[in-house]
C-alpha cells in the first residue's frame, strides 16, 4: 500500500509504502519513469521513498526493485496533481498609501 497516494507535481513528496522488506538490502524506486533519488527502509514492513518532481500530471506504475533481483509494481499507485485553478494573479493593485509622518496606512 502506499501513502499517501498522490502528491503535486512540483513536491518531492516523502511516499510510505508498506509491505515485506529485508532490512539487510536496499531498494530502488520508480513513479512512472522518474527514479526515486531517496529510498530508506524504516523496518521490515514500511519503505520511505520521495516521489520525484515530474512535468506531467497522471497516474503513474510504481516499481520498487530490490537490490538482490525481485521486483513489485504497484499498478496506478500514484497521481501526480496539476496546480489547481491554473489561475495566476499578475496584478492587484497599488496597495494601502502612506499618510503623512506616523507611518499609518490609509486605506
Amino acid at each position: 500500500d502506499l501513502e499517501p497516494r498522490s502528491g503535486s507535481m512540483q513536491v518531492e513528496q516523502p511516499v510510505t509504502i508498506t509491505g515485506n522488506f529485508r532490512t539487510d538490502l536496499g531498494y530502488t524506486v520508480y513513479f512512472g519513469t522518474q527514479r526515486s533519488a531517496r529510498v530508506a527502509v524504516r523496518d521490515e514492513s514500511t519503505l520511505v521513498a520521495v516521489a520525484p518532481n515530474t512535468e506531467t500530471a497522471g497516474t503513474v506504475d510504481v516499481l520498487i526493485i530490490a537490490d538482490n533481483g525481485p521486483a513489485y509494481k504497484i499498478v496506478q499507485g500514484y497521481t501526480y496533481q496539476g496546480a489547481a485553478g491554473g489561475n495566476v494573479m499578475e496584478h492587484v493593485g497599488a496597495g494601502p498609501q502612506r499618510t503623512g509622518g506616523g507611518g499609518n496606512l490609509q486605506y
